[in-house]
């Protein structure tokens, strides 16, 4: 949770993060990990806690889906 902030800047943090990971070594060098986010804004996309979740979850499963499509063309390259 990043209370006070907006959508735009939740993006670039957790793209951020995303990049820090990626680049981070981790336990298993020779196994690609690929992390994933959903965003969700308080009062934008639901003032119920239920709505939110939702539209996070939504979200995240829609960049999980983009996301594979790039790793496979990039696989397959």
């Amino acid at each position: 949770m990043l209370p006070e902030t907006d959508f735009a800047a939740a993006s670039r943090m957790m793209e951020r993060i995303r990049e820090d990971l990626e680049t981070m070594k981790l336990c298993v060098e020779s196994v690609p990990m690929f992390f994933d986010f959903g965003i969700a804004s308080f009062p934008a996309d639901g003032s119920e806690t239920r709505a939110l979740i939702q539209t996070a979850d939504e979200r995240l499963y829609g960049e999980k889906a983009v996301n594979r499509k790039k790793k496979k063309k990039g696989m397959s390259d």
